[in-house]
Parts: C-alpha cells; sequence; structure tokens
C-alpha cells in the first residue's frame, strides 16, 4: 500500500469480523498511523497482541510512504519505504487462520459499530491512499470494488495511483 498524510493518527487498513453478540469482533488485523508511526495490530480469538510499530521516522509529513505487511506462520513483518522493517512473532497467533477467520476489508476507515465495540478506537484516515495489493491480487481498484465509501474524492495526484482521499 502506498499512502500520503498529514495526519498524525488514522486508520490505513481493517480486516475482520463482524462484531459477535456482545458487539465485540474477535479477530481482526489493523495497520493504522498512531502519533505519526505507523503501527501493525491485531486481535486473535478475543486476544489483543502487542503492536508491531515502525519508529525510524514520522510519516506524517505529506510525502508519498510504502508499506508491507508480511506473515508466515506466527511471524510478522511490517516494512515501511523499503528501508525499514520491524519484526514480530506470536507463538499462538497463525497469520493464516487469522486471515481466513475474516470477512470484511475496510480501507480509510471502519463503521461506526467496530469503533465504539473494540479496545482499539481507530480514526478515520485524512489523505491519499492507493497502490493497494492484498495477498496476490494484485493491484486493487478502489474505485471499482468499493461496495461504498464515506467522504472520499480522487487525490488528483500523479504520484500514488489507484487512490482515494478521506476529505478533513
Amino acid at each position: 500500500m502506498t499512502f500520503t498524510t498529514d495526519s498524525a493518527n488514522g486508520l490505513l487498513y481493517w480486516q475482520g469480523q463482524e462484531p459477535n453478540n456482545d458487539g465485540v469482533v474477535d479477530n481482526y488485523i489493523a495497520v493504522s498511523i498512531v502519533n505519526g508511526y505507523v503501527e501493525l495490530s491485531h486481535r486473535f480469538n478475543g486476544r489483543s497482541t502487542p503492536a508491531i510499530r515502525a519508529t525510524d521516522h514520522h510519516v506524517n509529513n505529506n510525502e508519498p510512504h510504502v508499506i508491507l505487511i508480511r506473515g508466515n506462520g506466527a511471524e510478522w513483518s511490517l516494512e515501511l519505504d523499503r528501508l525499514t522493517t520491524e519484526y514480530g512473532k506470536e507463538r499462538d497467533v497463525d497469520i493464516h487462520q487469522l486471515l481466513e477467520s475474516t470477512d470484511l476489508i475496510y480501507i480509510g476507515g471502519v463503521p461506526e459499530v467496530i469503533l465504539t465495540s473494540n479496545d482499539n478506537h481507530y480514526k478515520g484516515y485524512e489523505g491519499c491512499i492507493g497502490d493497494v495489493r492484498i495477498q496476490d491480487s494484485g493491484y486493487v481498484n478502489l474505485g471499482q470494488k468499493s461496495m461504498s465509501g464515506k467522504n472520499v474524492a480522487s487525490c488528483n495526484r500523479h504520484d500514488v495511483n489507484n487512490i482515494i482521499q478521506r476529505n478533513k
């Protein structure tokens, strides 16, 4: 995924389940910007795990940044701008099981029911997102593949392909 923002906080990507009967999402993966740094967090079988954060440099500088998330079994990596890679390992979390147990994908924000019913409160993203690839999908055309959108418009920028913007 490629993104550009000047906001210190915002949700880039969220993949998870519908909330359970108690309103909690038991399984999800989230990529967000927290205090200007990119962060990967997840919950598996109702248990949140420590986040992986790329802290070499802030990303809220209105410059394009590229992130790549990889997982193999219980090992995770978060690569930022092809320069920095952070690693994490969770003995009880298998990324393949986690991805198979999730049905929903949101880019740039999540519905209110997910925001209010879980321990992480992700602010909606403000900026451009593009060049999204999920597993072996190739680039996802966000304009054609989206089921719906809110506060979304073209970024009209030539440095990022397939982009969306969450208006301020």
